[in-house]
């Protein structure tokens, strides 16, 4: 009867060691997918944000070019307005 007692619990004490064996081994696999998915996460962000940077580059420069004084000169040209230069009498300055 000791003898089988003893079995039993040698065997129990052999589940529970293996039980928690598995649980430690899920849990770092579990670990070690969720870093990798991180990875690929932090990859992606950091292709997207080169891309911004470069449209942000881009419509920099779109903007710059369109709002040059020589590009609105030859719109205004393109287009016929007949704009004349302003007499003294039709400008007023501000002070500030």
């Amino acid at each position: 009867m000791e003898k089988r007692k003893n079995t039993w619990i040698r065997t129990m004490e052999g589940c529970i060691v293996l039980v928690c064996l598995c649980c430690i081994s899920l849990f770092y696999v579990w670990q070690h997918i969720s870093i990798v998915r991180l990875g690929y996460q932090i990859r992606k962000n950091e292709i997207s944000f080169d891309e911004l940077l470069n449209e942000k580059a881009r419509l920099q420069s779109l903007v710059s070019a369109i709002e040059s004084p020589a590009n609105i000169e030859k719109k205004i040209m393109s287009e016929n307005m007949q704009l004349n230069m302003s007499n003294k009498n039709q400008v007023i300055r501000m002070k500030i």
